[in-house]
């Protein structure tokens, strides 16, 4: 009976025909009425892989309909029939050989679906095998007795390993599930983690938007506000500015009368100024005549005091003490004096500004000009007068004094005013940036082969020429003895003649740079280059060191060193003439003198060259470079 009903009865299933490592889940047999398919233990068949839903698919047998089977998907990741997506919650029928895949996405679970019938030649054939082993297990006194026993005993043998088999199959199914249960369970943990961090941070979102937006409503009302505040400060302020406006005009109807009063009170002022000039005037002159008396007074306290000396000459020790307590003392008077005499040009130089401050007011208005002028050239006039007083005080002090005066200046000179270079009095000093000072010669020639400072090894930014050394150094060599004049004379001309050698080599080798630039076709810039070499050797030819002059910015002092007359002829002059120019340092009378320079360098037509001194070119195009 139980064979019979074996016997051609079709056996459904799927078969996995996906490609995959491992060999799981090969076979889903359809046992049943229904069979499910999920990753819950309570489907029919289990796949415990997180692509697959819960409940993923339903298959059902249908009697009534040719294909038997139908397929019904249930979850939300898909499942898909011969490669198209199955409607969710409605059935499909199965045919032979169709696919079947669960999830969207990768092939992991492609299945096919076939069916295996047993046909009846096999189930004959089994039959036939087990009536002949128990009727040879029965029947003792057959010869096949034997056979039959030993047939039966390897069946008996190959069903027990086919159970153990089986068995140690379930076995291992069943760890495995319970692991793939773990791993489940810990997923959707993760799962759910996620989900609850999820709705959190969307929940602090959709309040961090409802803030934003209940922000935005009480800026637009706050905006509102001050947007109708703004609109009646506005008209406030046009009522203001309207009335400032009449308030201006009336002010400035005031300020044209106090304007026109203004003017008035300038004339007074004008001739309050004149009247001060003529007192200042007569103040001036009884000053006058009192420090002539004074001066006076001293020349005679002097002669006495030489006649006291000669009278005392037994006492030389003592004599020689008061002799500089008076000497001290009478520089001091002579110092408050000269002290006074600047006080009272200070303040004729605040009456100058006074006076040039009204002079340009009285130019504004056209008005009063003549008499300002004329005002302020009477003060310079003052001026001049005064620093003429005040020079022959200086000279009216005693030869003494100034002996002591000046030894003390020729020690602080040589100690103070030497070059560190060429231990002599500075030649043109020139200031570098770190404070030190040397020679200008002795710099340039130091530079030649370091960019640093000799004496602090500071690096030489700027350079700056420092004329009052210069002018201090002429005036005091001026008053000493005649040995310090005659070394400095001397030392001047060393010094000029070995720039004029070192300026003729470079000339030389500069001319020579040119002649063969001019060579190779320069033609205009070469022949402008020829023609400074003439000027140069032919100023070399007139002596060009053969004086040395140099301006004091203050009282244009011009010291003239002739060498030719002798070291000893010094002449001192003044020179108030307007073609003198402060700090200007040359050769001879230079300046004077006119000469073209570089046809290619530009020239604006005033103005000397401070590298010659000579007119008609600047120091970018001079030909003695």
């Amino acid at each position: 009976m139980e064979l019979n009903a074996i016997i051609n009865k079709p056996y459904y299933y799927l078969k996995r025909i996906s490609l995959s490592e491992d060999k799981k889940y090969f076979i889903i047999p359809f046992k049943g009425e229904e069979v499910s398919v999920g990753r819950s233990l309570e489907s029919s068949f289990v796949l415990p892989d997180v692509s697959i839903s819960r409940q993923h698919a339903v298959f059902k047998k249908v009697n009534s309909h040719p294909a038997a089977w139908t397929v019904k998907n249930v979850s939300s990741s898909g499942t898909l029939l011969n490669g198209v997506i199955l409607p969710q919650g409605v059935d499909k029928p199965l045919h032979l050989n169709d696919t079947v895949q669960f999830g969207v996405g990768e092939n992991k679970f492609l299945y096919k679906f076939a069916v295996k019938i047993i046909s009846s030649n096999r189930a004959a054939s089994t039959a036939a095998s087990a009536t002949r082993a128990a009727t040879e297990t029965c029947n003792p006194n057959l010869a096949t007795n034997k056979a039959a026993e030993v047939s039966a005993s390897h069946s008996l043998v190959e069903a027990h390993d086919h159970l153990e088999l089986r068995l140690h199959d379930s076995r291992t199914a069943y760890d495995r599930l319970l692991k793939e249960k773990e791993e489940l369970a810990q997923s959707l943990q993760q799962q759910k983690l996620q989900l609850e961090k999820k709705y959190q941070d969307e929940r602090d979102e959709l309040q961090r938007q409802v803030m934003e937006d209940k922000k935005k409503q009480e800026l637009q009302e706050t905006q509102e506000k001050l947007s109708l505040q703004l609109q009646q400060k506005v008209e406030q302020l046009e009522q203001r500015l309207a009335n400032e406006r009449a308030e201006l005009e009336a002010q400035m109807r005031i300020e044209q009368q106090k304007k026109e009063e203004l003017q008035s009170q300038q004339e007074m002022v004008c001739n309050k100024l004149l009247e001060e000039k003529r007192a200042l005037q007569e103040a001036l002159e009884q000053e006058r005549v009192r420090l002539q008396a004074q001066m006076q007074e001293q020349v005679t306290e002097k002669v006495q005091l030489v006649e006291q000396q000669l009278q005392e000459q037994l006492k030389q020790v003592q004599s020689r003490l008061q002799q500089q307590e008076d000497v001290a003392s009478s520089l001091s008077r002579e110092l408050e004096k000269k002290a006074e005499a600047e006080q009272r040009l200070q303040t004729l130089e605040e009456e100058k500004t006074k006076l040039e401050q009204e002079l340009e007011k009285a130019k504004q208005d056209g008005q009063q000009i003549s008499t300002l002028q004329s005002a302020l050239e009477q003060m310079d006039q003052d001026k001049a007068t005064l620093q003429q007083e005040m020079e022959m005080m200086e000279f009216a002090v005693s030869a003494e004094a100034k002996k002591a005066v000046l030894d003390t200046v020729e020690q602080a000179m040589d100690s103070e005013m030497q070059c560190p270079i060429c231990n002599e009095l500075f030649i043109k000093a020139i200031l570098l940036n770190c404070s030190h000072t040397f020679c200008e010669y002795c710099i340039n020639s130091w530079k030649k082969n370091k960019r640093d400072c000799p004496a602090c090894r500071a690096a030489i930014t700027s350079e700056t020429r420092s004329l009052a050394i210069d002018n201090f150094i002429d005036k005091i060599v001026n008053s000493l003895s005649e040995d310090m004049k005659i070394n400095r004379l001397k030392t001047i001309k060393d010094r000029e003649d070995e720039i004029v050698k070192a300026a003729a080599a470079e000339a030389a080798a500069k001319a020579a740079k040119e002649a063969a630039r001019s060579a190779r076709g320069r033609g205009r810039r070469g022949r402008g280059r020829q023609r400074r070499a003439a000027p140069q050797s032919s100023a070399r030819g007139r002596g060009l060191p053969g004086a040395l002059t140099r301006s004091n910015a203050a009282a244009v002092d011009v010291m003239e060193v002739v060498p030719e007359a002798g070291p000893s002829v010094i002449n001192i002059s003044t020179d108030d003439s307007d073609d003198s120019h402060p700090g200007d340092i040359y050769m001879g009378d230079l300046s004077s003198s006119s000469e073209s320079g570089d046809e290619d360098a530009y020239y604006g037509g005033y103005g000397h060259c401070y590298s010659c001194g000579r007119r008609g070119h600047w120091a970018n195009g001079c030909p003695y470079r």
